[in-house]
C-alpha cells in the first residue's frame, strides 16, 4: 500500500467551503447575538481560516441554514 501524501489544493479549480458546524471559544458578547448573526459569524471565521487559499479566487460557500440562504443569491 503506497504512503499517503498531502498536496496543495489545485488553484485552477473552484474552491467550495461547506459550513455545517464550528467550534470556537467565544466571549460573553457572543451570547447576545441573534441566530442569524451567529451563523454569519461562522462564515466569517471559515473564510478567515482559509483566506490564503481564497485570496483573489472565486469560491462557493455551502450552508444548510435557511436564514442565510438569501445572502448568496
Amino acid at each position: 500500500m503506497p504512503a499517503l501524501v498531502l498536496r496543495l489544493p489545485d488553484s485552477d479549480n473552484l474552491f467550495t467551503i461547506e459550513i455545517a458546524y464550528i467550534s470556537k471559544a467565544k466571549g460573553p458578547k457572543y451570547n447576545l447575538f441573534s441566530t442569524y448573526e451567529k451563523e454569519f459569524y461562522a462564515i466569517l471565521v471559515a473564510v478567515k481560516k482559509w483566506q490564503h487559499y481564497l485570496w483573489g479566487q472565486h469560491f462557493i460557500i455551502k450552508i444548510d441554514q435557511k436564514a442565510l440562504q438569501h445572502l448568496f443569491l
